[in-house]
């Protein structure tokens, strides 16, 4: 992974995280001037599908730890996103 990607995955699986836990540990969240972002995000998208960002985030690091190409793995990442979105 080039460096600043590390930097990237490192505050993405924070965003992440921190959505997964909005609703049931408010208190536990890193990125407070985020909670904005979040109730807008949880007003438009079904719960259940934040675990499985998550998971597909920490596929695609791993993918990039494997020297996979960065762009195809970070296009693939989020274009999960729109598709599990609907």
């Amino acid at each position: 992974i080039p460096e600043h990607m590390t930097d990237i995955m490192t505050l993405l699986k924070t965003f992440f995280r921190d959505l997964v836990r909005f609703k049931q540990a408010p208190e536990t969240i890193i990125n407070l001037d985020f909670h904005q972002a979040y109730a807008d995000i949880y007003a438009q998208v079904p719960h259940d599908l934040f675990p499985k960002w998550l998971e597909r985030l920490f596929q695609t690091e791993y993918r990039l730890l494997s020297n996979s190409s960065l762009r195809l793995s970070l296009d693939r990442f989020f274009m999960e996103l729109a598709v599990d979105k609907g």
